[in-house]
């Protein structure tokens, strides 16, 4: 190439559109030097509104959606969680912290049976002490199963249900399902309903 493409900087003079705003944007260009010699190259800048920069939207919450699967999950698995039929989607959402607890809610599409599988045993009673209790059997509308599996089958229109995460355990009850010996941060703390009355206080509650 001549001298004056061999090295230095070359300016590109780039025009987009009126009124574009963004806080970070890529600019993709084609470079086409002679036959068989073109490369693309790229920039990521930030693009300000003519009367100052855009305000910072305050954080929200989100949601999570799970893909459920046809089989229980394998040892280790981090959501423990499949529906029938396949590949429904089940959203959870967190609903609050309190303590000995944390605690979301799960909607479930019509039709549709969730099997949740908790990282160390199915608990269903609160206990002011412990925080749980264990359950000798399994819970939910459509009860069955192994003790540390959750089954909820909704109705035509849909459903929901809800889970409680303690941070306080009853180390009598250590457990070896899904995930491990459970520990204050992996217990999980099922609770039907999903409503208003989730998680009221742990001394109180009993389903």
């Amino acid at each position: 190439p001549p001298p004056h493409l061999q090295q230095g900087g070359h300016q590109v003079t780039v025009s987009l559109p009126p009124g574009v705003v963004c806080p970070t944007c890529t600019i993709q260009w084609f470079w086409h030097t002679a036959w068989g010699e073109q490369f693309w190259n790229c920039i990521d800048i930030g693009i300000e509104p003519a009367n100052g920069p855009v305000p910072t939207l305050p954080p929200y919450t989100t949601t999570t959606q799970i893909m459920g699967t046809t089989q229980p999950p394998t040892v280790g698995d981090s959501e423990c969680i499949w529906t029938s039929p396949f590949g429904r989607q089940v959203t959870r959402t967190p609903r609050e912290e309190k303590t000995g607890r944390k605690c979301w809610d799960f909607v479930v599409p019509g039709g549709t049976t969730v099997y949740y599988q908790s990282k160390s045993d199915v608990y269903i009673v609160w206990n002011a002490d412990t925080c749980c209790l264990s359950a000798a059997t399994p819970f939910g509308s459509a009860s069955g199963g192994p003790a540390n599996i959750v089954t909820f089958t909704t109705s035509s229109s849909g459903g929901s249900f809800g889970f409680c995460e303690c941070t306080a355990w009853d180390p009598s009850n250590p457990g070896i399902s899904c995930a491990g010996q459970a520990t204050a941060a992996n217990m999980i703390c099922p609770v039907q309903g999903g409503s208003s009355g989730m998680c009221v206080d742990k001394s109180s509650l009993s389903v």
